[in-house]
């Protein structure tokens, strides 16, 4: 059985000789093989020379083969060419040894041996497609492009219609500046092979390094909606998100974009009759926010933006929830929404058995602001959820020049909730009916950046069949609703959504013509409660009280730093004892403590180690001590971290 068999003529290459006993010696040079495993060479012709091998030693060269790829893979470069040698050692026979060995030894930056163990590859398959694009790899590295350049026209003219190397021979022209040529070539795989990433990178990148970074951006969305699931793809996928980011940072940065989303907004200030006011504000607390001037009193409109990020989407955001209001006001379907007083107490009847654990970690005052938190939290973002479809419905679809800084935006934004759904999964102090809400709602909005960018996290936001399919549900609902162009529409997939859900409850809503003022109202925790209570009573001086209590605060949390736990609840024990008959303050009275023998404390000042002691002993119930001092005391606590 033979495993290698083929002619050479003596006129042609690689053994080009004078004679037939000239041909017959290069040819057994070349083989170098042991006495048992020579060629044996027939004359078949006055010019002619047929070659043919026995294949004992084939099977264990190719396990030597084998691990040497694994070698290779792992870019254990070393071992890999050990295995080559055993494996050519052995079969000297087989092209793919000598060009993987041509590869592996370039790794290893010896270009002239790499050289020659390619012409070997090539000497027995002189059509050998990767020895082929190794050997112009390995002239171009030495600065060769010419000789380099007759390896690669080789390939053109003995695989024309291999699209893979077709793509890499494109890459190899780019990089040298020849874009044409290179893209030439990459629009010809991808015409042989339409479903396969590396040419649609490969075209980006040219285009991204040509600085035009648009059309970049457009090549590898071609690519993210063409390319086919196949593991090859699934490896270029990532690639080519990060282009398509890249691409877009580069647009962010650029000053016309902003012009464009200038143009925008005067755009819609005409239409609607009422100027849009783009005011830079770099100290506001959102990247960008619309002041809507029908609710401010104002005969214009302001959106407040921070530059920096991702800010010219955020712009556009904001414009086109402006527009969507002036729509609805137009059909008299314009709503309020906001939170109240009483909103929050339900949301605090339903899950206050929840937080329970949150009180005994941290007392019932910062439990207070933790419930807060997540009140606003999932509020905002059950109200978000259905208008943010809209908007980033309305700038995919009216405004396509801003699809590169949408899409980064909302990549960025949407690794930025995946990471947060991880963290509050983790958390035994959020209620799990609140982490599934937030969970399904950035669901919803993963489908939005799936269906029109054709790349998402949905996949890793899903932890059930059920959450999944409340999304897809969810986000069906939202694409009859856009598809009914009705002004307004948007508030009633709002109210829909909150209804499913259950949290209709945690909004205030009313019609915009039911007068101008806004309908949100500062919303308050038992502590805010007695704060408040306590600013009142001191009016104009309660920053300065709060001031002097947060000094004292600190004080105590310095003395109490050398007491064990148990000396510090023997103090808050005393303080309640002795504040039964009331604490006076602004007098001459004073207090003492039997832990500080001798020390006399002022009235505030005795307050101030009251509401510490129980902050540290009896964090659950400080609440309960009626000392409205949680302002002072976050004070004091700051001034004690810097401290230490």
């Amino acid at each position: 059985m033979q495993n290698f068999e083929r002619i050479f003529d003596m006129h042609q290459p690689p053994f080009k000789a004078d004679s037939l006993d000239a041909m017959e010696y290069s040819i057994l040079g070349f083989f170098k093989a042991e006495d048992s495993s020579r060629p044996q060479l027939e004359r078949i012709s006055d010019h002619e020379i047929k070659v043919s091998i026995d294949e004992r030693k084939a099977q264990k060269a190719q396990k030597q083969f084998d691990k040497a790829v694994e070698h290779s893979n792992a870019h254990k470069f070393n071992s890999a060419k050990f295995a080559l040698r055993e494996a050519i050692g052995l079969w000297p026979y087989n092209s793919e040894y000598h060009r993987l060995l041509a590869q592996v030894t370039m790794e290893g930056g010896d270009l002239e041996k790499a050289q020659d163990s390619c012409l070997d590859a090539l000497l027995l398959d002189d059509r050998n497609l990767w020895a082929l694009l190794l050997m112009g790899n390995i002239l171009n590295a030495k600065g060769n492009t010419e000789a380099a350049d007759g390896y690669f026209s080789k390939i053109l003219q003995y695989h024309p219609e291999n699209a893979l190397a077709l793509n890499n021979l494109g890459g190899i022209y780019c990089k040298q500046g020849k874009y044409a040529k290179g893209t030439e070539l990459f629009e010809k795989s991808l015409s042989i092979d339409p479903e396969n990433l590396n040419p649609y990178y490969g075209m980006a990148l040219t285009q991204y390094r040509m600085q035009n970074y648009a059309k970049a951006f457009d090549w590898t969305m071609q690519g993210l909606e063409k390319g086919s699931e196949r593991p090859e793809n699934m490896a270029m996928r990532p690639l080519l998100i990060q282009l398509a980011k890249d691409a877009s940072s580069k647009l962010d940065d650029d000053s016309a974009m902003l012009s464009k989303a200038m143009d925008v907004a005067i755009e819609l200030g005409q239409k609607y009759g009422k100027p849009v006011k783009l005011q830079k504000d770099e100290n506001q607390p959102f990247m960008a926010h619309l002041e809507f001037g029908d609710f401010y009193g104002r005969n214009y409109h302001i959106i407040k933006y921070r530059q920096q990020g991702h800010f010219i989407h955020l712009i556009l955001h904001e414009l086109m929830h402006l527009e969507m209001m002036e729509e609805a006001k137009a059909a008299g379907k314009l709503l309020k929404i906001g939170f109240k007083q009483e909103n929050f107490d339900l949301f605090l009847d339903k899950f206050t058995p929840s937080l329970q654990k949150v009180v005994k970690l941290m007392g019932e005052a910062k439990a207070g602001q933790f419930a807060k938190q997540l009140f606003t939290g999932i509020s905002q973002q059950v109200m978000n959820n259905p208008l943010d479809l809209f908007v980033e419905t309305k700038i995919y679809e009216q405004h396509p020049q801003f699809r590169p800084v949408q899409f980064s935006s909302l990549y960025d934004m949407e690794e930025s909730n995946l990471k947060a759904i991880k963290d509050s999964a983790r958390s035994e102090y959020i209620p799990a009916e609140i982490k599934s809400a937030s969970r399904c709602l950035n669901m919803i909005s993963s489908l939005f950046l799936e269906r029109h960018y054709h790349c998402s996290l949905f996949k890793n936001f899903s932890t059930s069949e059920l959450d999944d399919e409340f999304a897809k549900i969810s986000y069906n609902k939202f694409e009859r609703a856009w598809n009914s162009q009705s002004a307004g529409s948007e508030y009633e997939l709002f109210i829909d959504l909150a209804e499913v859900m259950e949290m209709k409850d945690y909004f205030t809503i009313t019609n915009a013509a039911d007068g101008a003022s806004k309908v949100d109202e500062e919303i308050e925790t038992e502590a805010d409660r007695q704060q408040r209570k306590f600013d009142e009573t001191h009016g104009k001086n309660d920053d300065m009280v709060n001031m002097m209590m947060s000094q004292y605060m600190l004080a105590a949390l310095m003395d109490f730093d050398k007491m064990d736990y148990e000396q510090v609840k023997d103090i808050s024990r005393e303080c309640a004892f002795t504040g039964v008959n009331g604490i006076s303050v602004g007098g001459d009275k004073t207090y003492t403590l039997k832990a500080f023998p001798g020390k006399q404390f002022s009235g505030y000042e005795f307050l101030a180690y009251y509401y510490v002691s129980w902050a540290i002993a009896e964090p659950e119930h400080l609440l309960d001590t009626g000392l409205p001092f949680h302002k002072a005391y976050s004070m004091a606590r700051q001034m004690w971290e810097n401290r230490k």
